[in-house]
C-alpha cells in the first residue's frame, strides 16, 4: 500500500476530521484504538489517548 499525501485543510467532516490537542506538549494521539459501537448509536467509535490527562472522551 502506498501512503497518500492529504492537505489536513481540505478535510471536512465527510472526508475525514482532524483532532487537535490542547497545546504542543500534551501528547494527544500517543495511542489511538478502535473501540467497537461504545455508545450503541450503530457506527464505531475511537479512542484517542491523552497522555498527561484522565479525561476520556468518546468520539
Amino acid at each position: 500500500m502506498n501512503p497518500v499525501a492529504i492537505n489536513l485543510a481540505d478535510l471536512d467532516g465527510a472526508n475525514g476530521f482532524v483532532v487537535n490537542g490542547l497545546d504542543e506538549s500534551d501528547r494527544s494521539g500517543n495511542s489511538v484504538s478502535n473501540a467497537g459501537d461504545i455508545n450503541r448509536d450503530g457506527i464505531d467509535d475511537l479512542i484517542i489517548l491523552l497522555a498527561h490527562h484522565v479525561q476520556m472522551k468518546v468520539i
